[in-house]
Order: C-alpha cells, then structure tokens, then sequence
C-alpha cells in the first residue's frame, strides 16, 4: 500500500485529517461510545468551522451534533439528524460501516 501522508505527533494528524476533509461542509464520526467520542472531539476541533455529528455505534437515531465551547468541542444533548442535507449528495457504497470503528 502507497504511503499518501507522512506525519508525527498529534498535530501532524490534525494537520493531515484537515487536509483529507478539504470542502466538506459536513462531517460525521461512527464509533463505540468513551472510546471513540474523545477522538470525534478531538478531530472535530480543527474542524469547527464545519459541521460536525456523532453517532454511536451504529445508532442514528441517537446521533449528536458537536458544539465548539471556549474550553472544548461537546456533543449537544439535542438529537441531531446528519442525514438532514442542504443540497444532494453521492452515496457511496461502503462496508466499513458493518463494524462499529472509531
């Protein structure tokens, strides 16, 4: 497998993750709930100016939209609907969504 970015550190993947997103306008995180919500947080800060959801495990219908506070990104306790698009989309066929991953 070809290398596309070579990065170190913690910043190194933050720099590299808001590179990969480029012009979304949405972005939403899939994965197990307090282990992969601090990284969903974590990702979503550089990118705060985007739209930013969560949904644990695989759960829709208790995703959450990320809200940026001085001191950190939290999920909002509102019920947030990631599907709710602005303009069309591409679905994309995808198996990676068969097991809850961060």
């Amino acid at each position: 497998m070809e290398d596309i970015y070579e990065w170190k550190g913690l910043n190194g993947q933050l720099v590299t993750f808001k590179k990969e997103v480029g012009n979304a306008e949405k972005i939403t995180f899939i994965g197990s709930p307090s282990v992969c919500t601090p990284f969903a947080e974590f990702l979503s800060y550089v990118v705060r100016d985007k739209e930013t959801h969560f949904i644990p495990l695989l759960d829709i219908d208790d995703c959450h939209e990320f809200e940026s506070r001085p001191y950190a990104m939290v999920l909002n306790d509102k019920v947030s609907d990631p599907l709710q698009l602005p303009r069309p989309i591409e679905v994309v066929d995808c198996e990676l969504f068969s097991q809850p991953t961060c």
